[in-house]
Order: structure tokens, then sequence, then C-alpha cells
């Protein structure tokens, strides 16, 4: 059975934000945790809620979705980061994922897309379609996100995939027979290898 992915949305038009929460709430494995209708808004809303993924708009009043994601990359590395955005020219994807954005989608994608990358951010911790992976392909930065992972050790591999299942440091701890101590230092290694 599938682990339940808790999103949070930032997007300052209310119609589009709540136009995303209807459609996903028709999986049931999706569970939109908070919305937010600019940058610091969703800064408070990580107070109290921590989602697996946010669904970010970049042009935002108050403090935009770039400032925000800069922010929460920071505080919070463990969030991945959609960003759902109208300006899709080649320089500004890029800004976005050399800010640590997970995944990229233009505001006129269809909600599929947007599942498919919920679902491959989840598993994975990236997803990009074909023109986009092209794109950072071509500007070096996809193969430095691929090779970061293959740089893992398998047992580094290993505790990632506990990490991203929310597991915390005792429950990796009791699953692995490695000292709570340990499970952190791996989690520092696996941050610094992966940026």
């Amino acid at each position: 059975m599938r682990k339940k992915i808790f999103i949070g949305i930032a997007e300052d038009h209310t119609i589009v934000r709540q136009g995303f929460v209807r459609m996903l709430k028709a999986h049931k494995y999706i569970k939109v945790v908070f919305e937010a209708g600019n940058g610091m808004e969703l800064l408070k809303c990580l107070k109290t809620h921590q989602p697996s993924i946010i669904l970010l708009d970049i042009a935002m009043p108050v403090l935009d979705g770039l400032e925000a994601m800069k922010t929460i990359k920071k505080r919070y590395s463990e969030i991945k980061i959609i960003v759902i955005s109208g300006y899709s020219q080649d320089p500004a994807i890029i800004e976005y994922v050399k800010a640590g954005a997970n995944s990229f989608l233009p505001k006129n994608c269809d909600i599929e897309m947007l599942v498919e990358a919920i679902y491959q951010v989840s598993k994975r911790g990236y997803y990009f379609d074909k023109t986009t992976s092209q794109l950072l392909e071509s500007s070096g930065i996809l193969s430095g996100i691929v090779t970061q992972l293959k740089d893992l050790t398998e047992k580094e591999i290993v505790m990632l995939r506990l990490f991203c299942a929310q597991k915390t440091l005792t429950e990796i701890s009791a699953l692995t027979g490695i000292e709570e101590a340990t499970v952190s230092w791996y989690k520092h290694i696996i941050q610094k290898k992966t940026d």
C-alpha cells in the first residue's frame, strides 16, 4: 500500500490554488495539509505543518516564491519543492533548479502531469519532463543531480530511502540496528553529498 504524500500549496491566485486542492482530492494518497497566498504565509505555515512536498508559484506578493524556496532549502532541507510557474523561459527554469527546485512544471500542464510529478518527486527526489530534462542536461545541471545520487554508497542509499519515508532517527536506529548518533551522521553525509 502506498504511503500518503502530504502537500503544501503556495499560490497567490485563489481560484488556481482552490483548483489544485479540488483536483488533488481525487487522489487518495495525496493530502493537502495547507494553502498559502504568498511566500511569507508559506513560511508561517511551515512552523506548524511539515509537508513532504510543496507546490510553489514563483510570482507571489509579500515574499516571492524564489526567495521562499531559498529559505525553505536552508531551514527544511528534507522538503521537496515542485515549482509551478507561468515563467517557463529557459534561464528562469535553470535558476529555479539551481535554487533547489526538485521539479518544474509550466502552469499550463495537465493534472496527470502534476500527479506524476508529485509521485516521482516523492519516490526519486526529482521529476523533469523530456523538454526540461534536455535543457538541464545541456546546461550541465541534470548530470550534477544524477551524479550526486550515484556518489552515495549502498548503505547511504538505504538510509536515504528511510529518510525519504520520513522515518525518525529513533525508528531508523531500531530498523537497522545502528546507533542514533551514527544514523544522524549518515544524514549529515547524505546532505553534504547531495547538497
